[in-house]
């Protein structure tokens, strides 16, 4: 049983402490907007049921349930990789214009509202649920993978090769910069607007029920609500389980052991544990702290791979691959692999796409769902522009930033090994066999290699809290929204 709801004497307390402003009491909104807990019943069993048949389908027979995905990830890939390429231009191309209009005034709340957090804390956990398990992961393993040159069909393997380097780099800043934090920019812009200017509760049918009309109305927006729950539990499973893969890898490295699959499994479930507790505990005191944390451990880590690794070669790396990604953007922006796709390809290994944009711009569309119900919610206060502005340009400047450091040393560590690429022994191989152990690989080969190993070990334990966390309190509110609030404090 719950403890009894704390009552604040002024909205300005509430905002101050819990970081989550909503004047209105959630039980009178739900009866205006007319939330009922049927509804919810609805969401929930639908959602969950779907996800438990996937579930029980892989135990079953695993085979066949991984040829029946390969089919399937075929058939997306050939007929739909056009239309996630075009909408990821899409929404960069709507930011551009919303922050350049006279829209971009616009305050989140309206124009008495102010921001709850500080800057650093806004964009901390802006970073920490957006891209932060997702580029610690990326960051060197994308361009070494890259480097070796081992996908078939990639546009990269037309380039002049004394850009390698060059190329892997600014591929990544594209798949995890620009123009991939627009994607969550426009769908938490959604939730945000709706939410604080609209005065509907932090969900996807708030959004989009007013529509339609008539008894279509909540059909519609159960239907839309039950698609963002699958998005968000499924989006949330596969970062988790890279994130906590590489958690693994790093634990191996630093103690010289094999661990047994138990104790990944136990990664997991401790995970779980530590993200419900901070979501417990709230934004303020859990997860803004976890996301602080994050943020200055992160920093740590740069700045002692920056200074104990090459740190001119890195230096000169901004430049270089600055030059290429810009020189390249619009090629990488609109290529969806026509030739290749529309000859037909026999298994979905066969498309570059597979591997690389689609991949991963599907894969930030499914995370959009959760991290922009997390993101409006700390986002009272910002005008439109301030908040495109802060999701896309900071997040994408950081990212390139984390990935010309990281990466760069990687690249680096590559090039001074000397063997080729295709050498079972190279740090290239060793990551496209096992794409968790890049970072790891790179730190191994610097200064102090046992505490750089460390940190960035906790540093994934961390992001993977905060990411989970971000999609718990996500699917609460969009499960919930006619439940009573039942956190303790």
């Amino acid at each position: 049983m719950s403890k009894k709801e704390k009552v604040y004497e002024s909205v300005e307390e509430q905002e101050n402490e819990t970081g989550e402003i909503d004047p209105e009491p959630k039980e009178h909104r739900a009866a205006r907007l007319g939330r009922r807990v049927q509804d919810d019943y609805m969401v929930r069993g639908v959602s969950v049921g779907l996800a438990l048949i996937v579930v029980i389908c892989a135990l079953v027979d695993g085979d066949k349930f991984i040829a029946a995905v390969g089919v399937l990830r075929k058939y997306v890939t050939q007929y739909c990789s056009w239309w996630i390429i075009l909408m990821t231009a899409l929404a960069l191309i709507l930011c551009v214009v919303i922050a350049a209009s006279k829209y971009g005034k616009i305050t989140l709340g309206g124009k008495d509202a102010k921001p709850a957090f500080s800057y650093f804390s806004w964009f901390a956990m802006l970073f920490a649920t957006g891209q932060g398990v997702g580029l610690v992961f990326w960051a060197v393993a994308e361009p070494l993978m890259m480097l070796g040159n081992v996908t078939a069909g990639s546009p990269w393997a037309l380039q002049d090769t004394l850009f390698a380097p060059e190329m892997g780099l600014a591929w990544t800043y594209f798949h995890w910069g620009i123009p991939a934090w627009p994607i969550y920019a426009i769908v938490s812009l959604f939730l945000a607007y709706a939410r604080y200017n609209c005065k509907k509760d932090n969900t996807f049918r708030g959004s989009v029920e007013d529509l339609f009309k008539g008894s279509v109305r909540k059909v519609v927006g159960i239907i839309v609500e039950i698609l963002a729950v699958l998005a968000t539990i499924f989006g949330l499973t596969t970062s988790l389980g890279l994130a906590s893969f590489q958690f693994n890898t790093g634990v191996q490295t630093l103690f010289g052991i094999t661990t047994p699959f138990a104790v990944q499994v136990g990664w997991v479930i401790l995970f779980g544990c530590l993200a419900t507790l901070s979501v417990w505990l709230g934004v303020v005191k859990g997860i803004k702290n976890i996301s602080n944390f994050n943020a200055v451990t992160s920093i740590v880590l740069m700045v002692l791979v920056f200074v104990l690794g090459p740190t001119l070669y890195i230096l000169g790396m901004v430049p270089e691959s600055l030059g290429v990604y810009i020189d390249q953007f619009m090629l990488m922006t609109g290529f969806s692999e026509a030739q290749n796709l529309a000859s037909g390809i026999e298994v979905y290994a066969d498309s570059w796409q597979t591997w690389w944009s689609f991949f991963i711009f599907c894969w930030c569309f499914a995370f959009a769902t959760f991290t922009a119900g997390f993101i409006s919610t700390i986002s009272r206060g910002r005008t439109l522009r301030e908040f495109l502005i802060g999701v896309c340009a900071v997040g994408g400047g950081v990212c390139i930033v984390w990935t010309v450091i990281m990466g760069g040393a990687g690249i680096w560590a590559a090039l001074q090994q000397g063997l080729p690429y295709d050498d079972p022994a190279s740090i290239v191989a060793l990551t496209n066999a096992n794409s968790s152990a890049g970072l790891f690989l790179t730190l191994q080969s610097l200064p102090a290699a046992p505490l750089l190993t460390l940190v960035a070990t906790i540093l994934i334990g961390g992001y993977i809290v905060t990411s989970v966390d971000s999609g718990v309190m996500a699917l609460s509110n969009f499960v919930s929204p006619a439940a009573k609030d039942s956190r303790a404090f």
